[in-house]
């Protein structure tokens, strides 16, 4: 019988380690990737879901009575923080933007012909929509 003698098992030894530590790290940098792939697809959909709350607000007041010239308010609730981050959603000309302070930005078109005004940043909010002379107002605040 032969029997190892030298240096040959610890290289097996070092080789087999210096491996395991690669395979380690490879499972590690991967599992960290998917992760952040994951947190940047359920930020994009909770923002784009804060959007839809506020345009579906819209929609319900604007379809529900359109020939009432005070066409009415509803109260939503928003989400306080969006992926554990504070937000304001705002009016701009036809949509609303979703602005974290993490300086992602989300919009959603709204569509309808109407003055808009005012922001929130979650929580229970107002949307009012309103007419005056013909030209229909949208406003919104949080309570």
């Amino acid at each position: 019988m032969t029997e190892k003698k030298g240096q040959m098992p610890l290289i097996s030894h070092v080789i087999v380690v210096g491996l395991g530590v690669v395979l380690i790290l490879v499972i590690v940098y991967t599992l960290s990737s998917l992760e952040a792939d994951y947190r940047n697809f359920i930020d994009e959909n909770e923002m784009e879901q804060a959007c839809y709350l506020i345009k579906g607000g819209i929609e319900k007041i604007y379809y529900s009575d359109y020939q009432n010239l005070e066409k009415g308010r509803i109260i939503i609730k928003m989400p306080d923080r969006i992926s554990d981050i504070n937000y304001i959603a705002e009016f701009t000309q036809y949509s609303v933007i979703i602005k974290r302070d993490d300086r992602k930005n989300v919009s959603c078109t709204i569509g309808f012909p109407a003055v808009y005004s005012g922001t929130t940043t979650g929580g229970m909010t107002e949307i009012i929509i309103h007419s005056l002379n013909g030209i229909d107002f949208i406003d919104m605040k949080r309570l």
